[in-house]
C-alpha cells in the first residue's frame, strides 16, 4: 500500500497562487510516479471531487456535472466556467485543476469574496486525494512541518515526549543526549509551566509545541517530581537543539533472544536498525 502524504506533501511547501501550474504539475507528477493503482484511477472523478472540495470551501460556488463536462457556477451570476472531462490523462489533470482555480478566483468580488484563510489549491488537491484511497491525504502548514520532522527523524526542541495523565502533563520519554536529558529532566516528571505559561487544560500537542523552537533558544520549564521524601518543585533552563527522535529500540530478553521494536519509520530507521543488529550479534546486512 502506498502512503500518499509523503508524495503530495512535498508539493505544498510553498504558498500557491491562482492558476499555479507548477504546483499542480508537481503534485500530479508525484501521483503518476508513485501511486500504485494509477491504471485504476478515474481521472474524471478525481477532477470532479477536486471541484466539489472547492465547492465545500467557497460558499457561493456551485458545481455540477453534465455528461463529460464539469460546470462551475456562481450562486448569483450563473456559469463561470466549464472543464471538459473527456479525454483526460494524467498529464492534463494539472491543467484542469488550474482552470478550476482560475475560474473560481476570477469570479470572486467584493460582495462574494474568497473565504479568508483558505488555500484553494490545497482544497482542490485534497479532493484529488479522495479519488485515490483511504490512506491518501494532503498535508500543509503545521501538519506538513510535523510530517517532515517525522520523516527526517529530527526535531528542534528539548528532546522529550509528553502525555496527559490525570489531567497533568507528564514526561513520557526523554531522548538520550538531548537538552532535556543533559539538563536532568526525567521520565515521570510533571511539567507545570513553560516560560511561565500554565499548561493545565492545554492539549499534549499544544504543550509539546511550546517545547519546540529554534536551535539555540532557551526555554524555562517548571517541574514537579515525586520523591520518596515528598514533592520537589523546581525549574530547568534548557537550550533547544536539533534532536534525533529515536524510533528503534532494542534489548536482549532473559532467554537470550534479541528484541527490536520500530515505532515508526524515518530516515534514521536504517542506521538504528543496523546498530541494533550489531549490538545484538545479528547480521546487519
Amino acid at each position: 500500500m502506498f502512503f500518499l502524504p509523503a508524495v503530495l506533501a512535498a508539493a505544498l511547501i510553498t504558498p500557491s497562487w491562482a492558476g499555479d501550474a507548477e504546483l499542480y504539475g508537481a503534485a500530479i507528477d508525484r501521483v503518476r510516479r508513485h501511486y500504485l493503482y494509477i491504471d485504476d484511477l478515474d481521472l474524471g472523478d478525481a477532477v470532479e471531487l477536486a471541484a466539489e472540495s472547492a465547492e465545500g470551501a467557497v460558499p457561493w460556488l456551485l458545481v455540477s456535472r453534465t455528461g463529460d463536462r464539469l460546470i462551475l457556477a456562481h450562486g448569483e451570476r450563473g456559469v463561470i466556467g466549464e472543464v471538459p472531462l473527456a479525454g483526460l490523462n494524467i498529464s492534463t489533470v494539472a491543467a484542469a485543476l488550474e482552470s478550476i482555480e482560475d475560474s473560481v478566483r476570477g469570479a470572486a468580488d467584493a460582495r462574494t469574496p474568497m473565504p479568508e484563510g483558505r488555500d484553494l489549491a490545497v482544497d482542490l488537491l485534497r479532493g484529488v486525494s479522495r479519488a485515490l484511497d483511504k490512506h491518501s491525504a494532503i498535508l500543509s502548514g503545521r501538519g506538513l512541518a510535523r510530517f517532515d520532522e517525522r520523516i527526517s527523524g529530527r526535531i528542534e526542541g528539548v528532546g522529550a515526549q509528553l502525555s496527559i495523565q490525570a489531567g497533568q502533563h507528564v514526561v513520557r520519554e526523554v531522548f538520550v543526549g538531548g537538552p532535556a536529558d543533559l539538563g536532568g529532566l526525567k521520565a515521570g516528571d510533571r511539567l507545570v509551566r513553560v516560560d511561565g505559561v500554565l499548561l493545565r487544560g492545554m492539549s499534549a500537542a499544544s504543550a509539546a509545541n511550546r517545547l519546540r523552537g529554534e536551535d539555540g533558544t532557551q526555554v524555562v520549564l517548571s517541574i514537579e517530581r515525586e520523591l520518596p521524601t515528598g514533592l520537589d518543585a523546581f525549574e530547568l533552563v534548557l537550550t533547544r537543539a536539533e534532536v534525533a527522535v529515536p524510533n528503534v529500540t532494542w534489548q536482549r530478553t532473559p532467554s537470550g533472544m534479541g528484541l527490536i521494536k520500530i515505532t515508526h519509520f524515518s530516515e534514521q530507521t536504517t542506521v538504528l536498525l543496523r546498530r541494533a543488529l550489531e549490538e545484538l550479534g545479528g547480521d546487519p546486512t
